[in-house]
């Protein structure tokens, strides 16, 4: 079960990270736009991951990684939807009539 949850967590941020690169946002990884934004290609490398940890019987693993990358997918969100969205609330300002 884990290992689904690492998959769908990857694909999740693998279109997140589509998403704002294609909205200009920019990522700090070097890797993100010519390789970490492709969904097929971050799939195909979790897959790798998972069937080496299930080959070295390391699927204990699996846990921290689902940490892991939950953490990645939440800055991923804060960063690029909830920070925007609070800019434009501060620069909202219904009174000004100029």
């Amino acid at each position: 079960m884990s290992a689904l949850v690492l998959v769908g967590l990857n694909i999740f941020d693998a279109w997140l990270l589509r998403i704002y690169l294609g909205l200009e946002a920019v990522e700090l990884n070097p890797l993100a736009q010519p390789f970490m934004a492709n969904i097929v290609a971050r799939a195909l490398m979790v897959a790798a991951i998972i069937l080496t940890l299930y080959l070295l019987r390391k699927d204990n693993l699996l846990w921290g990684a689902n940490v892991l990358t939950l953490g990645v997918v939440s800055w991923h969100l804060t960063v690029h939807t909830i920070e925007p969205f609070m800019n434009a609330i501060t620069m909202y300002n219904p009174w000004n009539v100029c």
